[in-house]
């Protein structure tokens, strides 16, 4: 496990999503990152990834899976109402270049299809997801958001509750046709 590379941001933003796209391919709804989409995710991505926060792993060389932990914009701005300007844009900026880490999100981890269901897989999921924990928690985080894990994804599912967490939402997409 190494963390990200910030001088070959772009490099890594593009194994990370080939990954992503990879270990999704099979979920409901999934809809690949476009190149265009990974060079944008890439500048974009840019203020918020941190090399203590952003891990690949690899296996005999080759990247088999990654974890994104951001800091929880939504818990940073929660207090301005919606209002960015004329002076939340100045609160917000505060907030996230302070260093404190209160709370954290991961919003994309993946492992590679022929990982996923083996305890290799397992591992390097427990041991991203425990190494970012120390590291944020060393900055202050009291809070981790692990969310959007499919129901139906046993293996992740398991190895959050193993680490203590509880599921505290649920969100459900229902179809109908229209005509």
């Amino acid at each position: 496990m190494r963390p990200i590379d910030m001088k070959r941001l772009d490099e890594e933003v593009a194994v990370v999503l080939d990954i992503y796209n990879e270990a999704w391919s099979d979920n409901w709804g999934y809809v690949p990152f476009t190149d265009d989409e990974v060079a944008h995710g890439a500048k974009s991505l840019k203020p918020v990834v941190k090399p203590y926060r952003t891990y690949i792993c690899e296996y005999d060389g080759e990247p088999v899976a990654f974890m994104l932990t951001i800091p929880d914009v939504n818990h940073k701005i929660s207090d301005l109402n919606g209002n960015l300007f004329p002076f939340g844009i100045f609160k917000l900026a505060y907030r996230m270049l302070n260093g404190k880490e209160n709370r954290c999100r991961v919003p994309l981890m993946g492992v590679r299809k022929k990982f996923q269901k083996g305890p290799l897989g397992a591992a390097m999921s427990m041991w991203m997801i425990d190494v970012s924990r120390q590291h944020v928690e060393k900055r202050g985080a009291y809070w981790g958001e692990l969310g959007w894990i499919l129901e139906d994804n046993d293996g992740m599912r398991s190895i959050l509750e193993e680490i203590g967490c509880v599921v505290y939402k649920t969100y459900r997409v229902y179809e109908k046709p229209i005509s």
